[in-house]
């Protein structure tokens, strides 16, 4: 669920001595917007609604989801 992938990043990041200005997430629905708004980055991929988009950092519309890897690459380098 919704909270369960927050929670569950918070744990990771707990665990690793991590902040959340390393957290990236990726989802499509609204249940993913908990962790969207916990991450400093989030993309919507092909989201299901305009409030998905509304909640990420960046919203891609693609059949292809290695789509998203230069933005990651880009953030990281």
């Amino acid at each position: 669920g919704a909270s369960q992938k927050a929670e569950a990043a918070q744990k990771v990041l707990s665990e690793y001595g991590y902040t959340r200005d390393v957290l990236a997430s990726v989802g499509d629905g609204e249940n993913d917007i908990p962790i969207f708004r916990m991450s400093e980055f989030s993309i919507a991929f092909n989201p299901q609604s305009p409030i998905v988009s509304e909640a990420a950092t960046l919203t891609i519309l693609s059949k292809d989801l290695k789509s998203i890897l230069p933005h990651f690459i880009k953030g990281v380098l």
